[in-house]
């Protein structure tokens, strides 16, 4: 069996930020994925120490400066766990110094992925440590829905995840003597308490605020203030143009018949094009169907962009009237 895990319609991601493992294991799960957990048991010796190995638990159903572990299906029965090196809103990178292995009772059973670990040297990485003694160790996790992955390779892409957060565990209470504390162990109902936990499947208001901003801004609002100067009555520029799209002195020049006038059309027509092209490519990097990029919001973000766009052709066939 290769080191690295998989459960049909998840990928799941388990995360060690900086401090982190009684007489039971430790145990959290996302609140919107009840069959989703992740364990943790600090052996008597390491918890007496502070240093030495530790146990940890990843099940689901299959499918920033942060300690990873990667789980996804190897086969219809098998798993892979891929250690990785979290460094922000990249790909994780395999971290090949990490010294872990596959314990009995690892694989796909009944739908479900399970990977009983044994990391050997998870108490300090690069950018952060764990104190195995902590009653209060910061976690995050992650989970990917969709169809079974079925790879082997611990260095495999993968795809943004589609839900996280993160959990507060006290480790002071986890001590165990076994050689695999999961064998017999139950995350649902055998698991002492974490302290806290949060939900992050949402999108960063951030990210929210920009994403409304950046669409307002080139959807509804520069095209339209755009092509009022080609309403068929007379409006004044200085007054009405000008001080919206806040370019009084370029707009004063394009009033005159020469290449600055066209120069000014042009240019504003390709940074409306190019802004709108972006838009897009923001839905498409954001992945359409995510809960941050709604199927139904690139929908209506492209209908009201091609509406605009045959309005700026037909309004750019006919002449100005006199004395805009």
């Amino acid at each position: 069996m290769q080191p690295q895990v998989t459960v049909p319609l998840y990928a799941a991601v388990l995360g060690l930020f900086c401090t982190a493992l009684s007489q039971r294991p430790v145990a959290f799960s996302p609140f919107d994925h009840d069959g989703v957990f992740f364990s943790v048991a600090i052996p008597t010796i390491t918890a007496s120490s502070g240093f030495g190995p530790n146990f940890f638990q990843i099940k689901a159903p299959s499918t920033l400066q942060a300690n990873m572990f990667i789980l996804y299906s190897a086969s219809s029965s098998d798993v892979t766990l891929s250690p990785r090196s979290g460094k922000g809103h990249f790909q994780p990178a395999p971290n090949l110094n990490c010294r872990v292995s596959l314990l009995g009772g690892s694989g796909i059973q009944d739908g479900m992925m399970t990977a009983n670990v044994l990391c050997e040297n998870c108490n300090d990485w690069q950018g952060g440590s764990m104190d195995p003694k902590s009653p209060s160790t910061r976690w995050i996790h992650a989970y990917k829905e969709g169809s079974l992955l079925n790879f082997d390779n611990v260095t495999e892409f993968i795809q943004k995840h589609d839900g996280q957060g993160g959990a507060s565990a006290d480790l002071s209470h986890t001590k165990t003597a076994s050689t695999n504390p999961f064998s017999t162990y139950n995350a649902s109902t055998d698991s002492s308490d974490t302290t806290s936990s949060t939900d992050g499947t949402g999108v960063p208001d951030m990210l929210i605020a920009h994403r409304l901003m950046m669409a307002t801004a080139f959807i509804l609002l520069f095209p339209p203030l755009a092509l009022i100067v080609l309403l068929p009555f007379a409006i004044s520029i200085s007054k009405v143009h000008a001080p919206l799209q806040v370019l009084a002195l370029a707009l004063t020049i394009s009033r005159l018949g020469s290449v600055f006038a066209y120069a000014h059309r042009w240019l504003g027509r390709s940074m409306i094009v190019l802004g709108t092209i972006n838009g897009g490519l923001g839905f498409y990097l954001a992945g359409i169907g995510n809960p941050g990029a709604p199927q139904s919001a690139m929908i209506v973000y492209s209908i009201i962009a091609g509406v605009e766009d045959l309005i700026d052709k037909s309004g750019s066939a006919n002449l100005l009237p006199p004395g805009r």
